[in-house]
């Protein structure tokens, strides 16, 4: 069994929420839980989200009439299941104190909490989770934090606010050893992947990971490989794809370790290093934090079963392209976590990739970190500023990113958009209808910066009544996803993939 397992079994018979990182993560977490619920499922078990609608529509959470629940999303909002999968800013957000906050502050009282992959979140967002992991404590409520890296100085923020009552076990000591590693000083380089891809293809080794730290390096590495590598199918996945694409894109990386009669390539960014059940033969990553670098390593040879007594993780020390420009990566974090694994040549175990956490990123070592700093300001933020109607924050996120159409997608399915556009507007469609409209436009939509839509709006948009989408002036395709035209400004869409 994994940390999923040994979550719920400490849950027991008691009111649990399940807290992911991630929205695709709680995803495969809520049909994980729904299929072992059966046919009782909505009365067992919720999902909770911003799109949770959605996926109960795609997931086929329906009543007698073939329509979906509604009853349930109400009961789901409601956090009255005894199971809910949620993101933090669902559950979380009592601490900006908001009028009627208290209602799930009382319900955690008496709750359990399992937060996974507690390392992966931005330093405001965390210091809410350890700001309610407090008061839950305060009142009774009960936490778990399973993750598979766990920064030393989060652990101390744990035991400064649970006090004496912490149970620890570090599991790195049973796990199986299963990557061996090269770290090459340098950046990432497409001749040098190639090279090493047409030395290394062979019966047993056919798929091929490279993560980039942004969607601009990947789109780098995609041209050269794609065009080079002409007997081998080469995929590009990152987040400025449209949702049905991305869905499609998803299915299909899932699906590589089915086939292992064809040699494929997928080039990718972030949104590979957690809920995505991946298993590649061969990696080759930039390093970003020794936190992230490790959740990448997970994605190749998982069970420990295939073959590595030749290097199977290919790690580029040096930052390169948008994640440079604008210090996507914590610059004391990152320098700490290259001299951590230049450390590195061969086989690495579970129990090293610890001990290099704790010795290379350990808690007096960050303190000077700009990620450290703001984890300290936020946190004093959320202690010191009950008061929601004068807070500067409405939510525990600082999300700048908003959902665009791209012009040539636009125009490719103006017909099936505009009609879906009059289902929702219409006074006589019933809730279902605008619903299955919502997700028809909904499915032609890619996330992007604010900045990008400032600049480059067309006067085209989508009227969905409660949300405008506006349609942008891009370059879109399915194997490349959305690029910005004008090549002299900043170019935000494509500096990296901000999944936190």
């Amino acid at each position: 069994m994994g940390k999923t397992e040994a979550g719920l079994l400490w849950c027991g018979n008691n009111k649990c929420f399940f807290v992911l990182p991630l929205k695709t993560a709680i995803n495969a977490m809520y049909d994980r839980l729904k299929k072992l619920c059966g046919s009782e499922f909505k009365d067992r078990v919720a999902l909770i989200h911003s799109d949770m609608k959605s996926q109960y529509f795609q997931e086929g959470a329906v009543n007698e009439s073939g329509e979906i629940d509604f009853d349930y999303c109400v009961r789901s909002r409601q956090l009255s299941l005894p199971i809910s999968v949620c993101t933090p800013d669902q559950i979380f957000d009592f601490v900006l104190k908001y009028p009627g906050y208290e209602y799930k502050l009382a319900t955690a009282s008496y709750s359990k909490f399992i937060v996974d992959e507690i390392q992966m979140y931005s330093p405001d967002l965390l210091a809410a989770i350890i700001y309610a992991i407090e008061l839950i404590h305060k009142l009774g409520g009960k936490i778990a934090v399973v993750t598979a890296t766990l920064p030393p100085f989060v652990k101390n923020e744990l035991e400064r606010v649970l006090g004496e009552n912490v149970a620890e076990k570090d599991f790195s000591t049973l796990g199986i050893s299963r990557h061996n590693v090269n770290v090459i000083e340098d950046k990432m380089d497409s001749s040098y992947i190639l090279d090493k891809i047409r030395q290394i293809e062979s019966d047993t080794v056919k798929k091929f990971l490279i993560v980039c730290n942004s969607i601009d390096t990947a789109d780098k590495i995609y041209s050269c490989l794609s065009e080079e590598l002409e007997d081998i199918e080469v995929n590009l996945f990152h987040a400025a794809f449209t949702k049905n694409d991305r869905a499609k894109k998803e299915s299909a990386i899932c699906n590589v370790s089915q086939d292992r009669s064809k040699t494929e390539v997928w080039i990718s960014t972030s949104v590979v290093e957690a809920s995505l059940d991946i298993d590649f033969d061969i990696l080759f990553t930039e390093l970003s934090d020794l936190f992230s670098l490790f959740q990448r390593f997970g994605r190749v040879n998982r069970q420990g079963l295939k073959d590595f007594t030749d290097y199977n993780c290919f790690v580029f020390t040096e930052m390169q392209g948008n994640a440079k420009k604008y210090h996507f990566t914590d610059d004391t974090i990152h320098s700490l976590s290259k001299q951590a694994i230049m450390s590195v040549d061969g086989i690495i175990s579970e129990e090293t990739k610890s001990r290099l956490i704790e010795k290379y990123l350990s808690a007096e070592k960050i303190k000077n970190s700009d990620y450290y700093k703001s984890y300290c300001d936020a946190l004093e933020y959320y202690r010191t500023t009950p008061d929601y109607l004068n807070g500067k924050n409405d939510r525990l996120r600082n999300i700048d990113r908003e959902d665009v159409i791209p012009i040539s997608v636009y125009c490719a399915n103006q017909e099936e958009i505009l009609k879906a556009q009059d289902v929702i507007r219409s006074s006589h469609s019933d809730s279902q209808d605008k619903l299955k409209a919502s997700e028809i436009i909904m499915g032609f939509t890619v996330s992007t910066a604010k900045y990008n839509i400032d600049k480059y709006k067309t006067k085209d948009f989508v009227d969905l009544r409660y949300n405008i989408i506006p349609v942008i002036n891009c370059e879109y395709d399915d194997k490349r996803g959305m690029t910005i035209v004008n090549k002299d400004e900043p170019n935000i869409t494509n500096e990296v993939d901000n999944i936190i």
